[in-house]
């Protein structure tokens, strides 16, 4: 793609996508960190890296072509002439593919209690498409928390699980919050206080021993 077409597709798209593209086309030389981005522009880390992935990062410039890549923390930029050898640039490896789901199933256990294998195939076909989707690390470790908060010693328990967790309901979960989880759990106990309050108006006893 070249360098016109390239800029003139945020055209449509939403303002921040262009303004993070243009900061970091405009600091490519020196690498740009991604938790700079983060800062500067409010975003999440798994938002930044879904915008990088939307947009087609070779870009052609006369006789050159900008391979834009992120490696680890930086996001930095190889340039090959037209007629040499295409240098293979190293893919992004915070995770190993294997890694991965042995590090979302560790915090899976380790949050609710149970003993779910990172191997199962079911598992790993799971966590495969949500992966396909750009989902990162942290996304499955926060659908996990979300859910272990709400769901951990109630009816819905049981649904602790793969299956449950990375399905295709995985962008909902993901959007819920731990704060209206809390608050959720807050009322409840208000309720509860409430409840013992008005009785004692009553003057109704309760016996410890019952």
């Amino acid at each position: 793609m070249d360098i016109l077409k390239f800029i003139t597709q945020f055209s449509d798209k939403p303002k921040k996508h262009g303004d993070i593209w243009f900061y970091i086309l405009c600091n490519i030389n020196n690498g740009v960190n991604t938790l700079q981005l983060q800062s500067i522009f409010n975003i999440s880390k798994s938002s930044l890296y879904r915008i990088f992935n939307i947009y087609n990062t070779d870009i052609n410039n006369n006789n050159e072509t900008l391979n834009i890549y992120i490696d680890k923390t930086y996001i930095k930029c190889n340039i090959n002439k037209k007629g040499t050898k295409q240098v293979k640039r190293k893919e992004k490896e915070p995770l190993k593919q294997d890694n991965i789901y042995k590090q979302i199933i560790e915090h899976l256990n380790m949050q609710s209690g149970k003993k779910f294998s990172y191997k199962s195939n079911a598992t790993i076909k799971f966590i495969d498409s949500r992966l396909k989707e750009k989902y990162i690390l942290d996304d499955f470790k926060k659908v996990i928390d979300i859910k272990c908060t709400k769901w951990l010693n109630t009816s819905m328990e049981d649904y602790i699980r793969p299956q449950t967790l990375f399905s295709n309901k995985f962008e909902g979960y993901i959007n819920e919050s731990l704060v209206s989880v809390n608050n959720n759990k807050k009322d409840t106990v208000d309720k509860a206080n409430e409840t013992i309050n008005k009785a004692k108006q009553f003057d109704w006893e309760f016996d410890s021993k019952s």
